[in-house]
């Protein structure tokens, strides 16, 4: 029972269609779902075996918290793809998951009733990560943050971008 997490979804922000979707497994960043329904009341199930979450890790490397960064680029997208906006659910490190080796990495979707634009919702969980880090990651986060903030960026941009500091970092022997 370790690896259970349950979410309370309230039926307002979190519809039938949505629901199913979770349920169905198609998008693969999300943590494996069941949605248990008690007196009209539903609550999402989610089995986070093999994975922990970022909020538990402590000192990670400038590099590793940029591949961390870059992973949430890319998952977000996905969840894109299946309707899941950013700014409709929390995007903090409590509701992140990675695997051992930090390669993979899935969400708990957790909806939130306040929305914020996407960029800002992006930008307050990379700037949340900073107390993850290394004082050298923090710099990084902090160009990373002020980046996200530019409202017309692709993902692919941001996601380049973080490849060209990774670069950087590998060269130049920072931790």
């Amino acid at each position: 029972m370790d690896n259970i997490i349950t979410v309370n979804l309230d039926t307002e922000l979190c519809h039938a269609r949505r629901r199913n979707l979770l349920a169905s497994g198609k998008c693969g960043c999300i943590l494996p779902t069941c949605i248990v329904e008690t007196a009209g009341n539903f609550r999402a199930v989610y089995d986070d075996t093999g994975y922990f979450r970022l909020s538990s890790l402590k000192d990670i490397s400038a590099g590793d918290i940029l591949s961390l960064a870059q992973k949430t680029l890319e998952c977000v997208d996905d969840m894109k793809e299946h309707l899941f906006f950013p700014d409709e659910y929390f995007l903090t490190p409590d509701c992140v998951y990675v695997s051992e080796d930090l390669k993979s990495m899935r969400l708990a979707y957790v909806p939130r009733r306040e929305k914020e634009g996407e960029r800002t919702a992006l930008s307050y969980y990379i700037f949340s990560l900073k107390s993850l880090t290394t004082p050298n990651g923090k710099l990084y986060l902090d160009t990373l943050g002020s980046l996200l903030e530019c409202r017309n960026l692709k993902t692919a941009r941001v996601v380049s971008f973080i490849e060209e500091l990774k670069r950087e970092i590998n060269l130049c022997s920072i931790v």
